[in-house]
This record gives C-alpha cells, sequence and structure tokens, in this order.
C-alpha cells in the first residue's frame, strides 16, 4: 500500500507536508497522481509557491525497540519531525564504522535537533 507525501515551500521557506488520504494499491498508480499534483508558480502577490510529491509506502507504528531493531536491519524508520513524519537518517549516510545502534539515536537526533530528547512515536513502513 502506497501514500502520496506533498511538500509545500512558500517563498523558498518550507510550510507543511501533506499526506494523502487514498491510498493505492500500487505505486506506478501513486507516482502517477503524484505528478499531477507537483506545482511550481508566483502568485499575483509574488508569492512563489512549490509543492512538490512523492510516494511511500504506508506507515505503521511500532516501538522505540522494534524501530530499533529493524534499523539496524536496513529498513527505513520514520519518526515524527516538525513537518510530519520524517526519515531518520539511514547508518550508510554516515561514513561511519560505529555500531548501527548508535547511528540509529544520531539519526533521530538530525531529525530532531541536537540536545533534544525524544519521545514521540516510531513509524516502519507497512510490509504489505
Amino acid at each position: 500500500m502506497y501514500q502520496i507525501i506533498t511538500q509545500t515551500w512558500i517563498n523558498e521557506k518550507r510550510q507543511m507536508d501533506s499526506v494523502g488520504a487514498k491510498i493505492y494499491k500500487k505505486r506506478g498508480f501513486a507516482e502517477r497522481k503524484a505528478k499531477e499534483i507537483e506545482i511550481d508558480y508566483i502568485t499575483s502577490r509574488d508569492h512563489h509557491i512549490v509543492r512538490k510529491s512523492y510516494v511511500r509506502k504506508t506507515l505503521i507504528p511500532v516501538t522505540e525497540e522494534r524501530a530499533k531493531k529493524m534499523y539496524c536491519r536496513s529498513h527505513n524508520v520514520y519518526v515524527d519531525g516538525e513537518y510530519g513524519k520524517e526519515l531518520v537518517t539511514p547508518a550508510g549516510w554516515y561514513g561511519s564504522h560505529a555500531p548501527a545502534a548508535e547511528l540509529f539515536y544520531r539519526g533521530i537526533n538530525h531529525c530532531r535537533g541536537y540536545y533534544k530528547e525524544y519521545d514521540g512515536n516510531y513509524y516502519i513502513e507497512d510490509e504489505d
């Protein structure tokens, strides 16, 4: 199952992310619809509006331990962010020799900002 996520910027400042209500069974259908949603225009008041869309699998909530285990197995893990659910930076992006369990928390800090304790939800992609 797939969802369309739309990101909106106004004058190069990110405003919000929205999650499409419709769930698609096939990725191709969702990608075609996502392309129709994308816009880039300037309003009569000189506001530059950009809307980009992408497709991802539907997310299911999990415990911190399950999220950490899935992250260590190279699955995508998401956390609550400022604009919606954000991908925890994958371990391979760091180029580090640190254990994946340590990189899991480093990735959450990257999403949430350093020195902030994360007490939100964890999500993984649904495998259906």
